[in-house]
This record gives structure tokens, sequence and C-alpha cells, in this order.
């Protein structure tokens, strides 16, 4: 029990310092429960509490069926912030000391780490999907890869939204929408990158025993066509698959398959409890290495301009 409190303890702080450091912003989302638990090898009440413990503070709410959000009105008060700052640092400093690094050395690693973090980028990129959790979750992805503030917008928000849009120096969509993107906002520069499912969804499906009996519930087709893509490619077979729009053939594949292969933005339109007997691999998407490369050579030439 005592070793269970320290898990959640440790991650509920974890959580914390992403949402000081702006990683997970005021009114965005934060991983769902299952996730968390899966990527770290963890009980999922064990997140459920850390999460709770978090909303008891004040720093994040849920939304019934569709998980935790970082509050918009999060105020980090001096006292909670100071606690938060020690408990990070004084397990460093120990393992510094314990690796004999100079005192001089680890204060230049910690200024170099605060000036990267503290100083605020002039550039700011847009990013156009075509829902709003595919557009969240690269966005943040892209933010982490290429260092500079990267905004989600959904290709239904640029009629309303492209003067905003094209305020931005780049603005990038994915090759699949970039026609369409072009077209509503009426401009030729927008930049097209690559987006593929993640290391660790390839390596999820992969790994499924051709003894499974695997279905495929996508929110759209060309997710959809992806997915049977990669499964493939590794020769691995599945009974079913369904849209969210086809309710019957989701009832079919939860009654007679064991694993279920989804996009997360399915939290969108089922509870994840709908999945409690199953075996969920969600298929997350990432920009490919090139794409990242030629972002920040383009970046680089608009800071130079």
């Amino acid at each position: 029990m005592m070793r269970k409190n320290q898990i959640v303890h440790d991650l509920s702080n974890s959580i914390f310092h992403y949402i000081l450091s702006g990683r997970f912003g005021p009114g965005s989302p934060l991983p769902s429960v299952r996730e968390i638990a899966q990527q770290l090898n963890i009980n999922k009440s064990t997140v459920f509490l850390a999460y709770k413990d978090l909303q008891e503070k004040g720093y994040i709410y849920s939304r019934k069926g569709k998980g935790f959000y970082v509050s918009s009105d999060v105020r980090i008060d001096e006292t909670s912030w100071e606690g938060s700052i020690s408990e990070a640092i004084e397990p460093l400093l120990w393992q510094a000391k314990l690796a004999q690094l100079p005192k001089e050395e680890l204060l230049k690693k910690i200024k170099l780490y605060i000036t990267d973090n503290y100083e605020v980028s002039p550039i700011k990129v847009a990013f156009i999907e075509c829902n709003k959790y595919e557009a969240t979750e690269i966005a943040q992805d892209l933010e982490r890869q290429i260092g500079v503030p990267v905004k989600p917008f959904m290709l239904d928000e640029l009629p309303i939204k492209h003067r905003e849009i094209l305020s931005y120096p780049l603005i990038l969509t994915t090759f699949f929408h970039l026609h369409e993107a072009k077209t509503l906002l009426k401009t030729r520069e927008i930049t097209a990158v690559h987006h593929i499912p993640s290391i660790q969804s390839v390596s999820e499906i992969s790994n499924i025993n051709k003894v499974d009996s695997v279905g495929i519930i996508a929110t759209n087709e060309r997710t959809m066509r992806i997915i049977k893509g990669v499964l493939s490619v590794y020769q691995r077979d599945f009974r079913q698959s369904a849209t969210v729009d086809q309710p019957e053939k989701v009832n079919e594949i939860l009654k007679e398959c064991n694993i279920v292969i989804i996009n997360p933005e399915i939290y969108t339109h089922y509870d994840e409890n709908t999945f409690a007997n199953h075996k969920i691999i969600p298929v997350h998407f990432q920009i490919e290495n090139q794409s990242i490369r030629f972002i920040k050579e383009k970046l680089n030439k608009i800071q130079k301009k």
C-alpha cells in the first residue's frame, strides 16, 4: 500500500510539472487513464488516483466519458510552486553529487536548460487537421520536436479563423488535407508533412498473435485504411472492421473479438468502459523524421529573414 501511495504521489507530481511547464496548457486534454497505465505498466486505478489528487487541488477537471482536462483558470499558489520545485531539484542534486559532477558544470547545465525553456520564440506554427484529437496530439508532438509553439486548428474552423491562421509564418497540414486547406485558406503558402502511426502503435500491432480475434473500429475511412495497411505489412488478419457510424458492426466486433484496434478519437463517441473486456491497441500518429527535418529547415530560413 505504501508503494502504491508513493507511485500515486510521484505520478501526480509528474503531471503537475507538465502543467507548470506548459506542456499541457489550460483547457487541453490530458492522456487517458488507460494510455498512461499502458505506457508506465501500472494499474489504471493508480493513474485514476493521481488524476483525482490533481482534480481535488483544482488543477484539472473531468468530463464524463471524455477524460480529464487542465483547468482553464488554473492558478499555482506560491507554496505549491516552491514545494514542487524543491521536490524536483533535491533528488537531481544528490544524483549529481553521486556522479561527482562539478558544481560549475551543474550550474552551466541548469542555466542552459532555463535559457532554452524561458526564451519565447517569436515564431509560431499553425497545424491543420480534420479532427480535434489528432490536431491536438500531433501539434503537441510537433512542438516537442521542433521547439516552437504549435497551435492546432481543425479544417472546419478555416473559414472562420482564416485571418488568424494566415498570420502564422508557417502553416502545416498533412498531405491528405493539403488541397482542401489551400482551397479554404486561398493560399499556396502551406507546407505538407507526412504523418504515420507511432512506433509504439506499430510495435503493439506487430506483436498480435495469429490466434487472436482482431477487430478495427475507427472514426473515419482514411484512418481505417491506414490501420489495415499496418496489419497487412505484418501479415496480421482482422475479423471485422467498422466506423463509429456503424453501431451494429461495432457491437458485433465487441462480441466476437478479444483485441480491438482503434484511433483514440473513438473516446469522443464511446466511453472507455465500452472496451473494458477487451485488449485495446490505440493507434497514435506522429510526424515522420524527414518531415521534421524539413520543418526545421523552413524555420531556420524564416528566422534568418
